[in-house]
């Protein structure tokens, strides 16, 4: 199972993500997994497909998400990307 599990890779090997998923990201306040796991719902992913993409449990990637919907003070993936759009343009 770790072999499919995958991180968000640059070419040098550090964390990355879309410039503007990263930037929400850290104006929100979000800890780098947190920003792995709305760059995974962002992309349309289901919960499932972000457990199996990152190697996380069930109860892990919901803790994330309610961590992340507080900090953003939404309580929805529409809600979500409804502000994502907004602030991003």
């Amino acid at each position: 199972r770790t072999g499919s599990c995958r991180r968000f890779r640059g070419i040098d090997g550090s964390f990355s993500m879309p410039a503007l998923v990263d930037d929400f990201a850290k104006a929100r306040g979000l800890t780098p997994r947190e920003g792995e796991v709305l760059h995974c719902l962002m992309h349309g992913h289901s919960q499932q497909r972000i457990q199996e993409q990152l190697c996380i449990s069930k109860g892990t990637a919901s803790f994330h998400i309610q961590n992340f919907y507080a900090k953003c003070n939404v309580h929805s993936r529409q809600e979500l990307i409804k502000l994502h759009e907004e602030e991003t343009g």
